[in-house]
């Protein structure tokens, strides 16, 4: 009977700790195994936690690219150590988290391993760096993360809105009046420009069309600087009719 319980025992814990698989196109969007340009995301329980899980993704060629902690199974919040390696296996970043916010160091690493950057963060607060060239000399601090904006900020954004946004015709003929939010999903190019514009969350497909419309003419933004370099990022925004 123990031999038995034992057996059964392990049999379970199989199941519970079977590693899941999801792959991802380029732009971080779900798709099918099938799809010629993906990544899979591999997730694996932490041994110093029933709840913390570990999730490693691998580039389209199989290389490790992002190992992070994450507080569970949803993935939403990283709880401990992030790394980041380049295709070749060495380590581009690395970064301790608590409860999703940076709390600790933030550490980013040259091609040839010299240390770039090192960060602090006490819960999100930035308390001080120091950037490094090449050689491992000391250089004039510079930011690690600017997010891509809107020309001009947010009340140059709300006036565009404003200015640009038009109610659906079909609707004021049929003298319907719906409100709600449109929520949008868009790629801001390295040079600022919009695109990959998709509905993420709509409610009235008149709408829907409109707030799309106006996302794809929106005049370039800000683009993303990463480490110094413009970088492509993905952004989700609500647009309200009413």
């Amino acid at each position: 009977m123990k031999k038995l319980f034992t057996s059964l025992f392990l049999f379970i814990s199989l199941i519970s700790f079977a590693q899941e698989i999801t792959y991802y196109n380029e732009d971080g969007e779900k798709v099918g195994k099938e799809e010629p340009y993906y990544r899979s995301e591999i997730t694996v329980p932490d041994s110093s936690s029933k709840k913390q899980v570990i999730v490693k993704r691998f580039r389209p060629d199989g290389s490790l690219a992002t190992w992070d902690t994450y507080k569970n199974k949803n993935k939403k919040v990283r709880n401990g150590l992030s790394f980041q390696f380049d295709s070749l296996g060495k380590k581009e970043y690395e970064a301790t988290h608590l409860e999703g916010k940076l709390d600790g160091y933030l550490k980013t690493f040259w091609p040839n391993g010299v240390l770039k950057r090192w960060d602090r963060y006490d819960f999100d607060a930035f308390q001080g760096g120091s950037c490094f060239d090449i050689e491992g000399k000391e250089v004039a601090y510079y930011k690690f993360l600017q997010p891509a904006h809107f020309m001009g900020g947010p009340k140059a954004y709300t006036l565009y809105l404003m200015s640009s946004l038009v109610y659906p015709e079909s609707l004021l003929k049929q003298q319907r009046i719906v409100t709600g939010q449109v929520f949008v999903s868009f790629v801001v190019e390295k040079d600022g420009t919009i695109t990959n514009a998709k509905i993420v969350k709509g409610f009235h497909p008149d709408c829907d069309l409109e707030a799309i419309r106006v996302v794809i003419n929106m005049p370039r933004w800000v683009p993303t600087i990463l480490e110094g370099k413009a970088v492509r990022s993905r952004f989700t925004q609500p647009i309200t009719f009413k």
